[in-house]
């Protein structure tokens, strides 16, 4: 088993992500949740107004990660079953199912990823922000950023299963 953190940064109001990639023997574990501000920037001056805003009694308050806010688990019948194999997109039928929650955001994408990938299973936590799980539909931008974050979540799964 192993484990690796990433930092997937969108073009967003949201600015970036944490992700989590836990490589087991045949499996893959990922959690996704809202980073902090400081990790979506490079700026130090940020630094400085956010420990004024914080003496001012002002502070931002603390993210609570969930693990389990849209959980799901995808299994890709096409998997080699060797996660030496790579980068080979797999031909054969993915299925999946809802582990917890209800939003099915996290489903969809375990099957593209474990589909992408070629690994046999995939178990993706997905603990995106409110606007983004809402009954209502994503504007435009929103959409555009959880496409990229798809993107940016497959490329740090391939970084942790290279490392593996």
């Amino acid at each position: 088993m192993k484990s690796a953190a990433f930092v997937v940064r969108v073009p967003h109001a949201v600015g970036a992500f944490a992700v989590q990639c836990t490589v087991l023997d045949h499996s893959l574990m990922v959690w996704c949740g809202v980073a902090p501000r400081s990790l979506g920037e490079d700026d130090d001056d940020d630094d400085e107004v956010r420990a004024a805003m914080h003496a001012a009694g002002r502070a931002e308050p603390a993210l609570e990660a969930r693990l389990a806010h849209d959980w799901s688990v995808a299994m890709n019948r096409g998997g080699s079953g060797n996660v030496q194999v790579r980068y080979v997109r797999s031909r054969q039928a993915t299925t999946g199912s809802a582990l917890y929650g209800t939003q099915g955001t996290a489903q969809a994408m375990s099957k593209r990823l474990a589909a992408r990938l070629g690994i046999p299973q995939v178990f993706l936590s997905l603990d995106l922000p409110d606007a983004w799980t809402g009954a209502m539909p994503l504007a435009s931008e929103d959409v555009r950023a959880l496409q990229l974050l798809e993107v940016g979540l497959r490329r740090v799964c391939e970084q942790a299963l290279c490392g593996a």
